[in-house]
């Protein structure tokens, strides 16, 4: 064993099993890894463990980029972006790769983004948060020819996105630009129009839940649809899919499973059939992204324990699923122990009352009189 590995060794606290790989890899045998494990150790501050997984999977790296181009795209982007050696050091250890992209390729880079992208938004200092955003969110990003990303704006464009959409799109979920355009986000486009979204649903529903646009139509979606169909007879011919989907899209991506677990425990408690559940997912979709344990069965038990029988809770929510929604400390306990203060039980109440907005629920509470209780 050389010197040069041996130094390498003691440096990263190699197992003998992890040395022998190295020795494995005759990129590995140049000096000139030394002070770029050193760097990495030193100056961007990643553990022994991250720099030793670097080295060992990404040899050919370490054996063509110079340490003079890694200290200059790590110098680089503290100057121009203003990211932190915390944050060098995240973007680093998710994406290893981008200590290969050298000035030039950065600098094309930012500057596509700054123009293209974030033109026209606030100052420059707000752009350049929103830039370092987007690399620490998406930092394979930095290596993209700005030509193949210009391509890709013209794409969204050309949807009928107006400009602000854009760049609200690549600041909150700047990995939508590493997807295909033609096999995902075209294809799922397309297939949200055919289900009978429009246009302009189509560019909120990208604009506000882009993962969406990350699924495969004949693996994730087609699938998740087929499922409800079959599970609470969704039809897409009255609109049922296009209805849900546009409402809540996260219900594209959560399990069969998660969505399983949620319908059974409202039907075995409410008695409900295919057609009552079905009835409440299409009033409100967003029901099925609750927690069980942590909202829907907290809520329905907080329920139940004032004395509202359970055929009478399932017709409230069957009414207004929102009852379900609602923060149990934040709106639902506050007014149910405030109507109690009132001498009004609320097992006796109307129950949408609680959800009321707050001038709405003022002027119910303010137009009481004497006591809905019949019972101390």
């Amino acid at each position: 064993m050389s010197q040069h590995v041996r130094t390498v060794v003691a440096l990263l606290s190699l197992s003998p099993s992890s040395a022998r790989t190295f020795l494995r890899h005759p990129q590995l045998q140049h000096d000139n890894v030394i002070p770029k494990v050193t760097f990495l150790l030193n100056s961007v501050g990643l553990s022994k463990e991250r720099v030793r997984e670097m080295v060992l999977r990404h040899p050919k790296m370490f054996n063509s980029v110079m340490l003079s181009d890694l200290v200059t795209t790590v110098d680089y982007l503290k100057c121009e972006v203003g990211m932190t050696d915390v944050e060098l050091k995240r973007m680093i250890k998710k994406h290893p790769r981008v200590v290969r992209y050298n000035r030039v390729t950065i600098k094309r880079n930012i500057s596509f983004f700054r123009t293209a992208v974030l033109g026209g938004m606030g100052t420059k200092k707000e752009r350049t948060k929103q830039l370092k955003r987007i690399y620490l969110q998406a930092p394979r990003l930095l290596g993209y020819d700005p030509k193949g990303l210009g391509v890709k704006v013209d794409y969204f464009k050309r949807m009928g996105m107006e400009n602000e959409e854009v760049r609200e799109l690549f600041v909150s979920c700047p990995s939508i630009l590493t997807y295909s355009t033609e096999n995902n986000i075209e294809a799922t486009r397309a297939w949200l129009e055919c289900q009978g979204l429009g246009r302009e649903k189509v560019i909120r529903c990208l604009v506000k839940y882009p993962n969406l646009f990350t699924l495969s139509v004949t693996q994730n979606l087609e699938p998740k649809v087929e499922w409800m169909e079959g599970r609470i007879g969704l039809d897409r011919g009255r609109g049922h899919v296009a209805r849900v989907v546009s409402m809540f899209p996260p219900i594209m991506w959560l399990s069969r499973t998660n969505l399983d677990d949620k319908l059974t425990y409202l039907q075995t408690t409410f008695g409900w059939d295919d057609c009552d559940v079905r009835a409440v997912v299409l009033g409100m979709p967003q029901v099925l992204g609750l927690g069980l344990d942590g909202n829907i069965k907290v809520t329905v038990e907080y329920y139940l324990g004032q004395g509202i029988g359970k055929e009478q809770l399932g017709e409230a929510v069957m009414d207004s699923p929102s009852l379900l929604a609602y923060s149990l400390e934040g709106r639902i306990k506050p007014r149910v122990e405030e109507m109690e203060r009132r001498g009004i039980k609320v097992r006796y109440a109307p129950l949408y009352v609680v959800g009321m907005p707050e001038k709405g629920w003022r002027k119910w509470m303010d137009g009481q009189g004497g006591t809905w209780s019949v019972t101390k």
